[in-house]
C-alpha cells in the first residue's frame, strides 16, 4: 500500500493536470470567457484543503508532544538512524506505518495547492522523524521521480546526484543496523531463517510457525529452540515486538524453498 500510494498518486495528479493544462492552452478565448467552473468543485477542493490541514496540525502537535514529554507518542530507538532523536510514530505503532500515511497525504497536498506551502515542510520533518528507511527511500526516490516527471518532464543530472546521495545516507544506515549487525534483531531473524531452510527442508518450519502474527501471538516452540526468548525484541524479557517485523525472513523459515 505504501509504496502503491506513492508512486500512484503523483502519478495520476500529474497528468489530471497535464490534461487540463492542455485544453485550456488550445481552447479559444471565447470558449474560455464563456466557460463557467462548476462552484461544487471548488468548494470541494477547499474542504479537503481544511480537512489536510487539521491532519496536519494533529502530525505536528503530535510530534512537539512527543518530543519534549514522555509519551508514547515518540520514544528513543537504539536502531534507528539517529539514536540521539526519538523516533515518532504517532498513534500508528511503528515509524515505517507512519511514513506510510504521511506521503499519500503529501502527494494530495500537492495535487490542492499546487505548490510547496508550509503544510508540506510540517509533513516532511513529521516523516523524517520517524525515521524509517522505507519512508526516507520512498521519498528520495519514488515522489522525487514522479514530482520529477511531473514538472520538468525529464531527469537532470543533478535531480540524480540528490536522489542517489539520499538513497547512499539511508541505504548505508539500514545495511548496517539491519544485515551487518550480529546483535541486529531483523539480522537474526533472517540469518536463523536460512537455518531453518536447511533444517526443514524443503518445506520449511510450516505455516504459523516463525515470523507472522500467530507464532508471536503463541510464541513458537522454534523460537524457543533458537534462543530467541534470550534476546531482546524478540522474546526476551516479554519483549516480542520485533518478531513481526521481517517479512522475508517469515516466508523463507516458514516454506522453505517452496
Amino acid at each position: 500500500m505504501f509504496f502503491t500510494s506513492s508512486i500512484l498518486l503523483p502519478t495520476i495528479f500529474c497528468k489530471k493536470r497535464e490534461v487540463a493544462d492542455v485544453e485550456i492552452a488550445h481552447a479559444s478565448p471565447s470558449k474560455l470567457a464563456s466557460t463557467t467552473f462548476p462552484s461544487s468543485s471548488f468548494n470541494s477542493i477547499s474542504i479537503l484543503s481544511i480537512q489536510l490541514s487539521l491532519l496536519v496540525f494533529a502530525l505536528l502537535l503530535g510530534l512537539l508532544v512527543g518530543l519534549f514529554f514522555n509519551t508514547q507518542l515518540a520514544h528513543y530507538d537504539i536502531w534507528a538512524n539517529f539514536t540521539f532523536l526519538k523516533t515518532y510514530i504517532f498513534f500508528t505503532g511503528y515509524p515505517s506505518v507512519l511514513a506510510g500515511f504521511i506521503v499519500p497525504i503529501v502527494s494530495l497536498l500537492y495535487y490542492v495547492e499546487r505548490k510547496i506551502d508550509y503544510r508540506i515542510i510540517i509533513l516532511l520533518i513529521c516523516a523524517f522523524f520517524t525515521q524509517s528507511g522505507i519512508g526516507f527511500l520512498s521519498i528520495f526516490l519514488l515522489y522525487g521521480l514522479n514530482l520529477i516527471f511531473c514538472f520538468t518532464k525529464k531527469i537532470k543530472w543533478y535531480h540524480a546526484v540528490i536522489i542517489i546521495i539520499g538513497i547512499a545516507l539511508v541505504g548505508i544506515t539500514e545495511v548496517r543496523n539491519y544485515l551487518l549487525s550480529s546483535s541486529a534483531t531483523r539480522a537474526i531473524m533472517l540469518k536463523s531463517s536460512f537455518q531453518l531452510m536447511t533444517s526443514y527442508f524443503p518445506l520449511g518450519v510450516g505455516f504459523s510457525n516463525y515470523g507472522g502474527s500467530v507464532a508471536a501471538k503463541n510464541y513458537s516452540t522454534v523460537y524457543t529452540d533458537l534462543g530467541f526468548n534470550t534476546i531482546w525484541g524478540l522474546g526476551g524479557w516479554g519483549v516480542t515486538g520485533d518478531i513481526l517485523d521481517s517479512y522475508f525472513p517469515m516466508i523463507v523459515g516458514q516454506f522453505g524453498i517452496v
